[in-house]
């Protein structure tokens, strides 16, 4: 079962010292403290889209939730660019789910998704 456990503090520094180390497990708490702690969104949503190429399929999930996670804390994204890196990661079975979750969340919390005629 999965449980909630508070993000550690993050910061820029140490998110790129975790994906200097490759190490998966860094990269997805530091990716998750980030986007929850409100860091500059702008950043943020293009590490996201790059960590969406990384080969463990569960840091690419974490960059999808991020993208989420940025829309509803800063009620705003750049959605010329992620709606369309998140609907070509939902053709990712693995990461469907999450990608139609964060779509949801840009949508509800930015209306911009329904404007690029994606269903939502």
């Amino acid at each position: 079962m999965n449980r909630y456990e508070e993000p550690d503090q993050a910061s820029p520094l140490l998110l790129a010292a975790a994906i200097e180390a490759d190490d998966p497990d860094l990269i997805i708490s530091r990716l998750i403290a980030l986007a929850l702690q409100g860091a500059e969104p702008e950043w943020l949503t293009g590490r996201s889209i790059e960590l969406g190429s990384h080969p463990s399929a569960q840091v690419r999930r974490a960059s999808v939730v991020a993208l989420g996670h940025i829309a509803r804390v800063h009620r705003s994204i750049d959605a010329d660019v992620v709606v369309a890196h998140l609907q070509a990661m939902a053709s990712d079975p693995d990461l469907a789910g999450a990608a139609a979750d964060a779509l949801e969340d840009i949508e509800m919390f930015t209306g911009d998704v329904h404007d690029r005629g994606t269903n939502g």
